[in-house]
């Protein structure tokens, strides 16, 4: 928690493994308990995979969810829309942003096709260019991904 502090002027807090592993609602409560303790910015610990379900469960109503891929795996089930729909999301209504740091093969090839479906995707710099998107369009992806230069391919960490 210490680095994250570091980098940031938001109070940042714990959710420890103790209390994920009693399942989505007491993730909740912890939650809300750090944010009536001014907390803007949570860590969650995880040891399996059953944990990053619960943790996915725990903030699916979320305005904002960050974290790696094994958490991205259950949300899909969590917002009702899992292998009964082949595993993909509704459109969002309203204005959309997505936002992407990953180099990895599988991100760089999401972004093109939403290149190829006609949004814009912008490098994280352009911002007037992702206000006027999102004006004009309703959706833009920011995105500091780019290809791998000189052979070398994402790896977890980039």
């Amino acid at each position: 928690m210490r680095w994250l502090q570091l980098q940031t002027s938001k109070k940042v807090g714990l959710i420890p493994w103790s209390v994920v592993a009693q399942g989505a609602e007491a993730v909740r409560a912890k939650a809300r308990e750090l944010e009536r303790e001014g907390v803007g910015m949570a860590l969650v610990d995880a040891i399996t995979d059953g944990d990053m379900a619960r943790i996915a469960e725990a903030f699916v109503d979320s305005a904002l969810v960050t974290g790696g891929s094994r958490l991205a795996v259950h949300l899909p089930r969590c917002w009702g829309c899992g292998a009964e729909r082949g595993g993909e999301h509704a459109p969002t209504a309203g204005r959309t942003l997505i936002l992407s740091r990953s180099c990895s093969r599988a991100t760089l090839e999401q972004l093109e096709a939403l290149r190829a479906a006609g949004a814009q995707v912008l490098p994280y710099t352009a911002a007037r260019e992702v206000e006027a998107a999102l004006e004009r369009d309703g959706f833009a992806a920011l995105s500091s991904s780019a290809a791998p230069r000189h052979g070398r391919r994402g790896r977890a960490g980039d």
